[in-house]
């Protein structure tokens, strides 16, 4: 139902050009009510799901708002309803990639999602920099579509049908195959390195336009492993795939992140380990954990990139703060590994006492993973008082406490985690290298380690130049140049 009602709207802007944003604001209005009057009608008939319902409500509201940040953003361009009619296209084919039930109408709104983004990307095509991102992207795009046939293929021999839908997608002898393919199909569409260059060269498009790509686009890859995780946890390949590029994506994509200071390339570059983060979460089975992700990272990058034009002026009122603060901030190392062993306890404490009241799907790697990324709550400096631990403590059970709630919530439906436990050894690997790297540059920013390493993280190991050479070399790709 959403998705015609958005590709309805879709037509009649170009239809009715000189009526575009009014249009949006009316498919916005009633996507809205459409979707809430769903939900709850699901709820009452008994028939609910809360993944496509939760990603479906989050599409229409990630649209609402980018549309309306988007009239008063390109007031004065050129060829407004094309853009209009071209992030409601969007908004269809996502609510059609999170609506259906057959593998071949999700694969194939899923394809034409990049082409449609392709074409807002390059919203300014007089500009050189538009152009080559979007040919970038294409070959990658080019790669997923051949992953996602064999997808499909290995599933019509598996299953003898054609239209295979969510409901035939089982166990069988070639599932394994599948699990590799779609893994390698979320690899490329989420900016994983070493395919991770065009997204943090698409700052030629409007800003509202880097929001839906990060919020509702990028991370849909992360819903379709969801649906299709049963061919997932059937391919050791693919397992290993997802945990590994992603793994290694998160903490690198993290290092980069350090030596950015534009606002809108430190969020492309939070968006590439953000992504890295939730590949690694569904090749571990932490399925609950990713949902979660799925939804935070959605609102967090729209709000993040809408309100990015604040950031220079947020600088300039906390700039003598800072330096006023600078000489008084006194960082333990030790204090540090305290904070790490603290909320590791702290976690797993309040895990025991929601326990006590809900079910808990999640295993009890799931508390590493959240003392990991909450630790520097609890890394104060020296001599502060009681009132600001009471703050951090406060902070940090409240932030866990919803995250075991909300888990027990949303694990309803999806499968119970199981975590082989070399891809967790890894991945606390990767977390500990992390945290020694944070250490060393935080107190030794000046070290010869660190200038060492300073211009190989500066430009992301030189790898999107590696593979600009390579794509360069192609033949179709020399003719668009």
């Amino acid at each position: 139902m959403l998705m015609v009602l958005y590709f309805i709207f879709a037509g009649s802007v170009l239809l009715f050009p000189g009526r575009a944003w009014q249009l949006a604001k009316m498919a916005s209005v009633i996507a809205g009510l459409i979707a809430v009057s769903a939900s709850v009608w699901r709820v009452h008939q008994g028939n609910f799901e809360l993944l496509p319902t939760a990603v479906g409500l989050l599409a229409v509201f990630i649209g609402w708002i980018v549309l309306g940040f988007s009239e008063r953003y390109l007031i004065d361009e050129a060829n407004q309803h094309a853009y209009v009619a071209k992030v409601l296209l969007c908004l269809g084919l996502i609510e059609t990639v999170v609506q259906t039930e057959s593998l071949v109408w999700m694969f194939l709104a899923w394809g034409a999602l990049l082409v449609t983004m392709n074409r807002l990307l390059l919203f300014y095509p007089d500009r050189p920099a538009a152009r080559w991102v979007v040919i970038k992207k294409t070959c990658f795009d080019v790669l997923t579509g051949l992953c996602l046939f064999a997808v499909l293929t290995v599933m019509w021999l598996q299953t003898g049908k054609v239209n295979v839908t969510l409901a035939d997608v089982a166990v069988g002898p070639h599932s394994a195959w599948a699990g590799f393919f779609l893994a390698i199909a979320c690899v490329l569409t989420t900016a994983q390195l070493p395919f991770h260059g065009w997204l943090i060269q698409v700052m030629e498009a409007p800003t509202p336009v880097s929001a839906l790509l990060h919020a509702g686009v990028v991370n849909l890859a992360g819903y379709i492993l969801l649906r299709l995780h049963v061919l997932v946890e059937y391919s050791l390949a693919g397992r290993y795939v997802l945990v590994a590029v992603g793994g290694i994506t998160a903490v690198c994509c993290a290092f980069v992140l350090m030596t950015r200071i534009s606002i809108k390339v430190r969020l492309a570059w939070s968006t590439c380990a953000q992504m890295g983060f939730m590949l690694m979460e569904c090749g571990l089975g932490l399925y609950s954990m990713a949902v979660l992700h799925l939804i935070g990272h959605s609102l967090y990058k729209a709000y993040a990139f809408l309100s990015s034009g604040d950031s220079v002026t947020d600088a300039i009122k906390n700039v003598f703060v800072v330096r006023y603060r600078r000489d008084q901030i006194r960082l333990n190392p030790y204090h540090a590994v305290f904070a790490l062993i603290m909320s590791l306890f702290m976690v797993w404490i309040v895990q025991w006492i929601v326990g006590l009241f809900v079910t808990l799907h999640e295993s009890w790697m799931v508390a590493v993973f959240l003392a990991s990324g909450l630790w520097p709550l609890l890394w104060l400096p020296e001599g502060s008082d009681n009132a600001l631990w009471r703050k951090a403590i406060l902070q940090f059970v409240g932030i866990v406490l919803a995250y075991w709630v909300v888990s027990a919530l949303v694990s309803e439906g999806l499968p119970p985690a199981v975590v082989s436990s070399s891809n967790f050894s890894w991945v606390l690997a990767l977390f500990a290298l992390l945290f020694v790297v944070q250490l060393i540059v935080w107190f030794q920013p000046n070290s010869n380690w660190v200038s060492r390493w300073y211009g190989w993280v500066y430009n992301g190991f030189y790898l999107d130049d590696f593979i600009n050479q390579i794509i360069r070399k192609l033949p179709i790709v020399k003719e668009l140049a």
